[in-house]
């Protein structure tokens, strides 16, 4: 059965969800379950946002959603401030499309399990467009990473956009080098994604603590999308 992920923003709680749904779930659902594991809280009512404020009917399916990015929240009238960024607030873009970046991140695939919840560390969902494998053909992949503190003085002198943009570069230099090494194409760069993670890891993990004094503790590839 077809999935679609979802971005949502939990407006009172300052919180960003990915989730992977069957398409067929209806929005009211998604809530329950969001309930149910403690993320919402149960006794309040949330109005479904698109992130121009225009609401949506709980009823509706995932699937009729025109935007993958959704605003939780119990304010009814809530609008977008000029300042957010595609209405989320507080969130960078990292790349030409929108990258969550920013304090907390609750990775659901399914909606059966929390990935972290850290509150010492900073999370980052980057996207590393248009790679270029052996076969002539191109991918797009997401990939989480989760990152502490381990001089706060040397972290903050860095701005959170700053961070986001050299990482960036970090992580598409690595995985341009292992797959041009390895020569990885569609048919085989899945069987790799674990390993591939931990060379990122290691090596993102090497800069952010000389730059920042900051440990890299989990990179992972969430997503693999072919180019067509």
């Amino acid at each position: 059965m077809a999935t679609r992920i979802m971005q949502l923003e939990l407006l009172e709680d300052d919180m960003f969800i990915e989730l992977e749904a069957e398409e067929t779930l209806k929005l009211n659902v998604v809530i329950g379950k969001l309930k149910a594991m403690g993320h919402l809280a149960s006794d309040k009512d949330y109005y479904i946002k698109n992130t121009d404020g225009s609401i949506l009917s709980d009823g509706n399916l995932l699937k009729t959603c025109k935007e993958d990015k959704l605003v939780l929240t119990t304010e009814k009238d809530w609008k977008p401030q000029l300042t957010f960024s595609g209405g989320f607030s507080n969130v960078e873009e990292v790349s030409g499309k929108i990258v969550l970046n920013g304090d907390t991140y609750w990775m659901l695939p399914f909606l059966d399990e929390a990935l972290w919840n850290d509150f010492d560390g900073w999370a980052n969902l980057f996207l590393l467009e248009n790679i270029l494998l052996s076969d002539g053909n191109t991918v797009d992949i997401r990939v989480l990473t989760q990152c502490s503190v381990l001089n706060i003085e040397t972290v903050n002198a860095a701005s959170n956009t700053e961070r986001a943009n050299k990482m960036l570069r970090v992580l598409e230099n690595v995985i341009n080098y292992q797959l041009a090494g390895e020569r990885l194409s569609v048919n085989n760069i899945h069987e790799r994604i674990d390993d591939l993670s931990e060379k990122m890891r290691h090596y993102l993990n090497t800069y952010t603590e000389f730059t920042w004094g900051a440990g890299t503790n989990t990179v992972q590839i969430i997503g693999i999308d072919i180019n067509v």
